[in-house]
């Protein structure tokens, strides 16, 4: 895995490192900063650093058939994708394509499509819990599954049509629940725990799939 450092000075008053999802170490820092200094820090974080880096590398490993798009998830079960003959198969799921077709943004369409299944759970549970909201959206987000603002709009991630319906569920709790709650106390979670009493699995569980937010 190559690996880029980007510095970033700016008027702030203390320094951060990030590290991307491709193993890209950023560096904040003040503006009176020297590149020695900086270079200082980096090699007093090397430990860190390396061991977030080989994070990524492990992750990249186990998921390197969904990285590549040679399989891709669908509530929770996985599939091939097998091109050819100007066919896109996925499962029993056939897609007519181009010759050079984009595969990426074809599979990321064909999620697209199906994603309104979310939004059919959420409204499913907005009934169960008793709960309005203003407006529902799919979102592109790379942080975060789903979010609910004070003004009672709710967006979902398209791609968690991938995951298993008990996880979608999850979300969809969870977002419904900060209408009642705009936060995380402990009012909040035992709102989510009253429809969700294993929501304690499932959060964990759901932080082993944070790869397919880097997906598309």
């Amino acid at each position: 895995m190559e690996n880029n450092i980007y510095i970033r000075k700016s008027s702030r008053s203390s320094i951060s490192l990030r590290i991307d999802n491709s193993g890209n170490l950023y560096v904040y820092c003040p503006l009176k900063f020297s590149d020695a200094q900086i270079q200082e820090i980096i090699n007093e974080k090397k430990q860190w650093i390396d061991k977030h880096i080989q994070n990524i590398i492990n992750k990249r490993k186990i998921y390197q058939s969904y990285y590549n798009y040679s399989k891709i998830m669908y509530l929770g079960k996985s599939y091939d994708i097998i091109v050819s003959d100007k066919k896109l198969q996925i499962g029993e799921s056939t897609i007519n394509i181009r010759t050079n077709v984009n595969l990426i943004k074809t599979l990321k369409n064909w999620l697209i499509k199906r994603s309104n299944f979310i939004f059919d759970r959420l409204d499913y549970w907005a009934k169960i819990i008793g709960v309005k909201y203003l407006s529902k959206n799919h979102t592109n987000a790379r942080k975060k599954w789903g979010s609910c603002d004070s003004k009672q709009n709710i967006k979902m991630n398209f791609r968690l049509i991938m995951l298993d319906i008990k996880l979608i569920d999850y979300v969809c709790i969870h977002e419904l629940c900060h209408i009642i709650h705009l936060n995380h106390s402990k009012r909040f979670w035992k709102k989510v725990e009253d429809f969700l009493p294993d929501y304690k699995t499932l959060r964990k569980e759901l932080k082993k799939y944070s790869f397919v937010l880097e997906l598309f």
